[in-house]
Formats: C-alpha cells, sequence, structure tokens
C-alpha cells in the first residue's frame, strides 16, 4: 500500500536544529532545503521499514518561517532618529544602530531566499511578518499555522505519514489529533530544539543530530556555477 508523506517545517526551530550540528562538527555548513525533503524520504524508508516510499511519496512539504519587512527596517531606523533628537546615551543608540545593521541584512538575505526557493519542487514557503516591539525582533503565530495546517490536512486525508521538522511544544496538541485521525506522526529535530513532551508524543522521533556524514552531505547547498557563455 502507497504511504504519502508531508512535511512541515518551522524554519527557525529547524534551522538552530542543523546550528547545532554545525557547532558539534565546528563547521559552518549551508544547507539546501529544496534537499531536505528527500533525505527525510530515504530516512522514513530506513527507520521505519516502508521499503515502498519513493520521492514520489512526498505530497508536498510546508515551511513557516516570520518574514523580515520593510515596515520594521523602517520603523527602527526612524528610532535611532527619534533617540538621537531625544538625547539617549550614545549605547543605546549604537545598540539600535547595530540592530538596524543586522535587521537590514536579514532583510536582503531572506529575499534572496525566497527567491531561490520557487525552483523547489513540492515545496511551499509560509510567511508570517515579523513584530518588533521595544528593540526586539520576534515571530508570532508560525507555529499555529503550522498547527492548523497539519490537522486541516490530516481532516481531508491528504497524508498517511505527516515529519514535523520542529519540537515546538506548541505543536503538541496539534500532534494528538493527527494521531486520533490514524495519522502517524515522525518528528525529525535536534534534542536540544526538542521538548520532551513532543518527542514522546511523536510515533518515531529523528534525531538529526545522529545523522552521518553521508546523510549532511546530501542536503548541503551547492553554488552553482555560472555558465562560461553566460
Amino acid at each position: 500500500m502507497s504511504q504519502r508523506v508531508m512535511i512541515f517545517y518551522d524554519l527557525e526551530n529547524f534551522k538552530m536544529s542543523l546550528g547545532h550540528i554545525n557547532r558539534k562538527m565546528k563547521q559552518y555548513r549551508k544547507y539546501d532545503y529544496g534537499k531536505v525533503q528527500y533525505l527525510v524520504i530515504e530516512l522514513l524508508r530506513k527507520f521505519l521499514h516502508i521499503k515502498e516510499l519513493t520521492p514520489s511519496s512526498l505530497i508536498r512539504a510546508y515551511a513557516y518561517t516570520g518574514e523580515y519587512t520593510k515596515e520594521i527596517v523602517h520603523r527602527i531606523e526612524q528610532e535611532i532618529k527619534e533617540m538621537e533628537c531625544n538625547g539617549e546615551p550614545p549605547q543605546n543608540i549604537e545598540e539600535r544602530r547595530k540592530l538596524y545593521s543586522k535587521t537590514k541584512e536579514r532583510f536582503e538575505a531572506q529575499k534572496r531566499f525566497i527567491k531561490s526557493i520557487a525552483n523547489y519542487h513540492f515545496f511551499e514557503l509560509r510567511t508570517y511578518p515579523l513584530k518588533y516591539r521595544n528593540g526586539q525582533i520576534f515571530q508570532k503565530g508560525v507555529d499555529v499555522q503550522l498547527a492548523v495546517d497539519l490537522v486541516t490536512h490530516a481532516f481531508r486525508d491528504n497524508f498517511d505519514i505527516a515529519v514535523i521538522c520542529s519540537g515546538d511544544i506548541d505543536l503538541l496538541e496539534s500532534l494528538k489529533i493527527v494521531k486520533s485521525l490514524g495519522k502517524r506522526v515522525v518528528v525529525m529535530s535536534h534534542p536540544k530544539q526538542t521538548a520532551r513532551a513532543i518527542r514522546k508524543e511523536a510515533d518515531f522521533y529523528i534525531d538529526i543530530g545522529k545523522l552521518n556524514e553521508e546523510d549532511l552531505n546530501k542536503i548541503i547547498f551547492v553554488e552553482k556555477e555560472e555558465s562560461q557563455h553566460e
């Protein structure tokens, strides 16, 4: 019997999981999310012993993340001007300038990332504007939307196996609902990013901290060489 697979990434949570791997190996690796989904299929074949799983078993991968916006960049810029006019301490202004510079860099980097994933197969990015308050940038509503989509697809019988690339405790109830609908739930994350209750609730847990070198090499981002004729 064929098995349909859907993957749900909390991108920030999953990026932190991959970051733990980089720190353990003491090297920087840039990962290609267009390749991760196919490694997931291989790992399911290996660990769940489902031989009929193939790349065509993947229905879709959804990735959720907060989005840097022009509005946030502009707000921080205006805030710096107000701090200067109000005679704020120089160290406070300097900290806000660093935040402004970092935010601009991440805004541009995210635009490049969003453009690059347009070429990914069966991969959909869902972004939600980041929030800014009191010098802090944070995401809100990402885990809620992931949970809603996960449960909705389960009710619509769109998958047999859901792979959750996150260990956020806020997903616990949605995992219970999906399991009650007869679906299998696999959590793939790093232990440092995974709540104990999430790991316990999953039908199967894949510790990406234990991936070997061969597996990691399959998902490394490779810069494409430009044609000499261009």
